[in-house]
């Protein structure tokens, strides 16, 4: 059943025609295709021109996110323990889609208690990424070499494809969010901090990003 007791979506631009409201859905392969996403939530309320689909719901300052047995009951907005889909549903997604997705971030910094990001779509605290291959990007390795977009909330154009360093701070890691090349800052992997981290402080106390919600589409 879909959102609105709609019909089975297959990619963002039919989520965003076809649902009425936010919630979950079964997405088809194709128009006529077999489910192969059996229950995702969509947001299908704050992007005027597509669906989002909610990959990952993750709680770096907690639990490591660079992990696959968290796999589950899909996650929600909800959602307050780490829960994500397999990835090979979150390739699904982006392969059916548009081969992006969208990563909000929040972040209140434990060692000076301000608010580096705060989860909105309008600002940096939202970053998108485009893969050229989602197939070769995954939730629990690091490798170099794989051709990836960025932009922040702000922006609506990407800027040249950039390759992953491979260096665990922008391998095809945990992923399905990456924003930097060679640098930590802002990544999905933050060195010091050992896990996501919005901004880089390692003369901080361990710093890391409070929770992360990550989209595809």
């Amino acid at each position: 059943m879909g959102a609105s007791g709609g019909p089975i979506v297959y990619d963002g631009a039919s989520a965003k025609a076809q649902l009425k409201s936010d919630g979950y859905v079964a997405v088809r392969d194709g128009i006529n295709g077999p489910v192969t996403v059996p229950s995702v939530w969509a947001d299908v309320s704050t992007d005027a021109n597509t669906g989002w689909f909610l990959a990952f719901v993750a709680y770096p300052r907690v639990t490591s996110p660079y992990v696959s047995s968290v796999v589950g009951d899909p996650p929600n907005t909800s959602t307050s323990s780490q829960a994500k889909l397999a990835d090979s549903a979150i390739r699904k997604l982006l392969n059916l889609g548009t081969k992006q997705t969208r990563t909000q971030w929040w972040h209140t910094s434990e060692a000076y208690g301000s608010v580096w990001a705060d989860g909105s779509l309008n600002n940096d605290s939202t970053m998108y990424n485009l893969f050229e291959y989602p197939d070769n990007w995954s939730s629990d390795s690091s490798s170099g070499g794989q051709r990836f977009k960025r932009r922040n909330g702000p922006n609506s154009s990407y800027g040249d494809w950039i390759t992953s360093a491979g260096d665990g701070c922008s391998g095809a890691v945990g992923g399905w969010s990456n924003y930097q090349q060679s640098s930590c800052t802002i990544s999905w992997f933050a060195g010091c901090e050992g896990t996501p981290a919005y901004y880089h402080c390692c003369a901080c106390p361990v710093d890391r990003a409070s929770q992360l919600f990550i989209w595809a589409n």
